[in-house]
């Protein structure tokens, strides 16, 4: 491994430099450099691996396979980005990032935060960033991902702001350990168009625009067991989606999560702005959807399997959680406000049960040979179409 080009040395902060950390191939193939801080405002980290014997410089070792290299420090911060347009002059400055195919490199802070301020990264093999005991942070990154990159705080938070860019052709996971309230707070926006996006933590709040064409929440997709698309998102935890904040008397809304073809619902979570389905399949054995008072949710062709259960609660009283289509072999509950089945419905050895001062609108049909029942007081089916009672 090597540093060069290191300038303005202070306090363990470089302004300007490149650390290259490479493994070789043979006896000795893995390769770790240890610094006490990383503070590194412009410059590059590359890794890679040379296919040479490490013990002896002087032969020519075969093809390289794979190797691990690792750059850790009690803290890390990589990058500069300061100031807005508004405000007058911005400062931005980068640092590139590489990690070349087959190799498994890690970039590691120990005691304290991990700081992507201002980044560029490209990977090919397989790149960690994770913090021991402090938050990760990405704030201003523009990342090329064609294998494996994890973003991991094992006992802090994880932050994905909203200048953050992915081009995701692998996998990428965004992770916190087990604490309590231990979060993920993915900002930025996400077009699965070819990549596979887990998300983990006790909590996960997506408050930027994240699309794909299936997503499950309650689970992460498991490249090496699921057959899936490679254009899935996985997000597991008590999750958020969106958030809704005031200002100068307008609300703002940030975040929203579109299924293009299938949102699976193994458990529960929160809507606060927005959440489109062409389809949704609940596949959890008791799953509670909450959209919230100022939230818009259409869940697409609906399907609840024998003995899954959703319970949704609508606590927006001006729209409608709709569903162009209904299977319905399991149990669905529904209070709050309205929920509206726009299309054509089935509801054969199913449940349906309207509580909480909630409403079950029938816009379209629906053919039911299962049990209709009312809850609390006040509960109402509205029958706009029209309704088929074996």
């Amino acid at each position: 491994m090597m540093l060069s080009e290191l300038h303005q040395l202070n306090d363990g902060f470089v302004n300007k430099g490149n650390i290259s950390v490479y493994a070789y191939q043979g006896a000795k193939q893995d390769a770790s450099l240890t610094l006490q801080n990383i503070g590194i405002s412009e410059g590059e980290v590359n890794f890679g691996i040379i296919a040479q014997d490490a013990e002896k410089d002087n032969t020519e070792a075969a093809d390289v396979k794979t190797g691990t290299a690792t750059l850790g420090a009690e803290t890390v911060t990589l990058g500069y980005y300061t100031g807005k347009p508004e405000l007058g002059t911005v400062v931005s400055k980068q640092v590139s990032v590489k990690n070349v195919k087959d190799l498994a490199a890690t970039v590691t802070a120990t005691a304290g935060p991990l700081t992507l301020a201002n980044v560029a990264v490209d990977n090919a093999g397989e790149l960690n960033f994770t913090a021991t005991n402090g938050n990760v942070d990405v704030q201003r990154a523009s990342i090329v991902n064609a294998d494996k990159l994890t973003f991991n705080a094992d006992a802090g938070n994880v932050t994905i702001g909203k200048d953050v860019a992915f081009q995701n052709t692998g996998v990428v996971a965004v992770t916190t350990g087990n604490g309590q309230d231990q979060t993920v707070t993915f900002a930025a926006d996400y077009d699965g168009a070819t990549g596979v996006l887990n998300i983990a933590g006790t909590k996960v709040a997506v408050t930027g625009n994240v699309k794909a064409d299936n997503i499950v929440i309650g689970k992460l997709v498991d490249v090496t067991k699921d057959s899936t698309d490679k254009n899935t998102v996985g997000l597991s935890g008590a999750v958020t989606i969106g958030n809704v904040q005031t200002v100068n008397g307008k609300d703002v809304f940030t975040g929203s999560l579109t299924a293009g073809k299938t949102l699976t619902l193994e458990k529960g979570f929160t809507n606060a702005t927005s959440v489109v389905a062409a389809e949704t399949v609940v596949t959890g054995a008791d799953v509670e959807v909450i959209n919230d008072t100022k939230a818009t949710m259409d869940l697409g062709n609906l399907s609840i399997a024998a003995h899954k259960k959703l319970a949704l609660t609508n606590h927006n009283s001006g729209s409608a959680v709709t569903a162009s289509k209904l299977t319905l072999d399991g149990e669905l509950t529904v209070a709050g406000n309205e929920f509206e089945l726009t299309g054509e419905g089935s509801a054969n050895k199913g449940k349906i049960t309207i509580d909480g001062r909630g409403v079950f609108t029938i816009g379209g049909t629906l053919a039911n040979s299962g049990t209709i029942a009312f809850g609390a007081a006040g509960s109402t089916l509205v029958v706009d179409g029209s309704l088929e009672n074996a």
